[in-house]
């Protein structure tokens, strides 16, 4: 992945190369004689933006650990929700996929846990104590 990304600059230069070759022939432009700025921002951005994407996926660098693909799904819920608490049981309910066991959900709490997102409840009485959290208030409006 390093070495794609260090061929980067001048890819960008020559797709730059290629969009003022397009303009000049959809007669947009006069005579090509120099690659303008225009071209070279418009490449920039198709090069950093688009095709980096696709070499992080063609790379596997791309792909996050079922932990933090479960959170960030739990981060979600939690911001379209406006939640204030949230329960490992709560979440298994809803049925998503990746998301319905203990197994899956306590991986998914602890990097929200490690991020500020949530903070156990501490609770009392008898039986087990449902695994309930408190949702972090800095969070609610922030989109």
């Amino acid at each position: 992945m390093k070495s794609h990304i260090g061929k980067m600059p001048g890819m960008a230069v020559r797709v730059a190369t290629v969009l003022a070759l397009l303009d000049y022939a959809i007669d947009a432009a006069p005579k090509v004689t120099a690659i303008g700025a225009d071209h070279l921002g418009r490449a920039c951005h198709y090069v950093g933006e688009h095709l980096r994407k696709h070499a992080h996926r063609a790379y596997g660098a791309a792909s996050m650990p079922a932990e933090v693909r479960a959170a960030s799904r739990i981060g979600e819920i939690i911001m379209a929700e406006g939640l204030r608490q949230i329960s490992t049981r709560e979440i298994q309910r809803r049925g998503l996929v990746g998301l319905q066991s203990a197994k899956e959900i306590g991986p998914a709490f602890a990097v929200l846990r490690d991020a500020g997102w949530i903070a156990p409840i501490n609770q009392s009485g008898q039986g087990r104590p449902a695994k309930l959290f408190a949702v972090n208030p800095r969070l609610e409006g922030v989109k």
